[in-house]
């Protein structure tokens, strides 16, 4: 990035400097994915920003988590299909086998256990 602006903000986590719009409020974020980053990273706070790249980064790591714990390692189509997320390609044409692969896996994890809200928020 070149100079920093005042309009630019500090991600927390890898504590560069981006413009607003490539920034994302810690307060926003699920519950489930902010209990993921705080794990690594207990200093975020509810004021705390984090940089797309950052964000995406945790959001591939807890999904690869919840479908490894829920049905242990990963095969081969779905790392590819993490992969795919991670680099913002597209996984699937086909609408309805998405929302058949995300029906399979959420019934198989019972989501509400990821859903808790960490703690101080």
């Amino acid at each position: 990035m070149n100079a920093r602006q005042k309009s630019d903000e500090r991600c927390e986590i890898c504590n560069n400097y981006f413009k607003v719009q490539h920034m994302v409020k810690v307060r926003s974020l699920q519950p489930s994915l902010l209990h993921r980053i705080m794990q690594d990273y207990p200093e975020i706070n509810e004021s705390s920003v984090l940089c797309l790249e950052d964000l995406n980064r945790f959001r591939t790591l807890l999904l690869h988590e919840i479908i490894q714990t829920a049905r242990g390692d990963l095969d081969e189509t779905e790392e590819a299909a993490l992969k795919s997320l991670r680099e913002g390609e597209i996984v699937s044409q086909n609408a309805e086998d998405n929302c058949a692969a995300v029906n399979t896996i959420t019934e198989d994890m019972h989501l509400e256990h990821y859903y808790l809200k960490p703690p101080g928020f």
